[in-house]
Order: structure tokens, then C-alpha cells, then sequence
């Protein structure tokens, strides 16, 4: 899978000097595909490459984090929505305890795969509020943080 990816790359770089070579409907289509819950990984990661192309990677990142549709909590761009909400909120924002924080989705991961990396759908919670408020799952997350 990488090495189609550096393949495409790599066409990138010789058939297009520049960004501007790439056309607003070609933009627009690869916007769909990484905002679609209907294309693959390596489908998404092209379009994705494609757009830091042309508009760099801040500016892409800044496209499609409120819009795109991602499938797994491993993707780069729930990474970043978490490191982004941490960012903003600093502390819990039930108790204000400022070690072992987490990230909550306020509307629900699997009930809501639209808003799943849109910052207004994220709260910073330490490990202790964010079980309380997944009583069925507080194993796991207390095993992520500790219990204080």
C-alpha cells in the first residue's frame, strides 16, 4: 500500500509542478472522497495527498477536520482533534484536575461519524469524570489513566 502511495507521489511531482495545475473540480472530488464514509484508507490517504499538494498540510488539515468522515480511532486526524482539544481545554473540565486527560465526544463515536474529529464535539475529561460517564467501558478507561 505505501509504495502506491509514494508512487502517486511521485506522478504528483513530475506531471505537476505546481498546486495550481490541479483543477477546483479535482480539489472538490478529493474532498469528497475524504469526507465519504464509503471509500478505503488508501483511497482517502491519495485524496489527502493530493490536497497537501496543493494547499500544504496545515491548510488541508484546516479543510476537512470539521467535515471528514473517519473510520477508526487510529487515524491521524483523531490524533490531532485530541491533541487539539487537550490543547484548548488545558484541564478537566468537570473537576479541573490537570493529569491523566482524556478526550470525550460529546455526541457519541458511533452515533455520530460526522462530527467524529469536529472540535466542538470534543471535552477535555481526566480519566476518573470520563468513566463516570461511560459506566459500561470504566475498565478500560481507567486502565488508560489511573483512578485518583
Amino acid at each position: 500500500m505505501e509504495m502506491r502511495l509514494w508512487a502517486a507521489g511521485e506522478l504528483l511531482k513530475r506531471y505537476m509542478v505546481t498546486g495550481d495545475h490541479i483543477s477546483t473540480e479535482l480539489t472538490v472530488e478529493a474532498l469528497a472522497v475524504i469526507i465519504s464514509n464509503r471509500t478505503s484508507a488508501l483511497q482517502k490517504k491519495a485524496a489527502r495527498m493530493l490536497l497537501v499538494f496543493k494547499f500544504g498540510r496545515t491548510e488541508t488539515n484546516k479543510l476537512i477536520e470539521n467535515n471528514a468522515v473517519v473510520k477508526s480511532r487510529r487515524d491521524p486526524l483523531v490524533q490531532r482533534w485530541r491533541r487539539n482539544v487537550i490543547e484548548r481545554d488545558k484541564v478537566c473540565q468537570e473537576c479541573g484536575y490537570e493529569e491523566n486527560l482524556q478526550v470525550h465526544h460529546i455526541s457519541h463515536w458511533v452515533n455520530d461519524p460526522v462530527n467524529r474529529v469536529n472540535l466542538g464535539n470534543g471535552i477535555t475529561l481526566c480519566a476518573s469524570c470520563h468513566a463516570l460517564k461511560h459506566p459500561e467501558l470504566k475498565t478500560l478507561i481507567m486502565s488508560r489513566g489511573g483512578w485518583r
